[in-house]
């Protein structure tokens, strides 16, 4: 006799996107919505957007852009914590020495973690790396916020892992381990740097 498998009670990811370009929230939307444990709840063209939709909408993870008109993505960020503090913050970065610079200050403010935009030289969207990575990282970190009781031990200190990643800056033998968004954002600048050096 067989019987039916079980059902989950595990709800969706709630994502919104925030990008102004509506091919990029196009492009991050069907990549999220393969999965089926990823709900797009909302898709906005600006921070100031996101903000009006967030009482209603209720995403358990933003993936903002830092570069849009009326709001951009680091006024929005503190904005976001204050009306909706348990939100995970993911912003998406050029690769360039200035969009590497624009994710750690990103982080800084309170964003738990960074993604690269798609590029051709990276095989774009269509790379399955991409996709797992964006993927992985959306149901990792709201995951993590919706039990944060399951971890088995916390990710370090942000000020502390911003100071291990700066390299003029050696840290002490004491110091926290870097935190994986952090040093993703120091391999995004000396991969930045090397592009221009060519």
């Amino acid at each position: 006799m067989s019987f039916p498998a079980p059902a989950t009670t595990t709800a969706p990811v709630r994502v919104m996107l925030c990008d102004d370009s509506a091919v990029q929230r196009g492009i991050m939307a069907r990549i999220l919505e393969s999965d089926p444990g990823i709900r797009i709840v909302h898709r906005a063209g600006d921070g100031q957007a996101a903000l009006s939709a967030l009482a209603v909408t209720k995403p358990q993870v933003v993936l903002l852009d830092l570069e849009m008109p009326v709001m951009d993505g680091m006024t929005a960020i503190p904005l976001i914590l204050k009306q909706a503090p348990g939100t995970a913050i993911i912003v998406a970065s050029a690769l360039t020495q200035r969009g590497a610079a624009a994710a750690m200050a990103a982080l800084r403010a309170g964003a738990v973690d960074y993604v690269p935009k798609p590029t051709g030289s990276l095989g774009g969207a269509a790379s399955p790396i991409f996709r797992d990575e964006l993927i992985a990282k959306v149901q990792g970190w709201a995951r993590m916020r919706r039990a944060p009781e399951q971890r088995l031990r916390p990710p370090p200190p942000l000020r502390a892992s911003l100071a291990a990643a700066r390299p003029r800056r050696p840290s002490p033998p004491s110091a926290a381990p870097q935190a994986p968004a952090a040093a993703g954002a120091v391999r995004l600048a000396a991969a930045a740097a090397a592009r221009r050096g060519r």
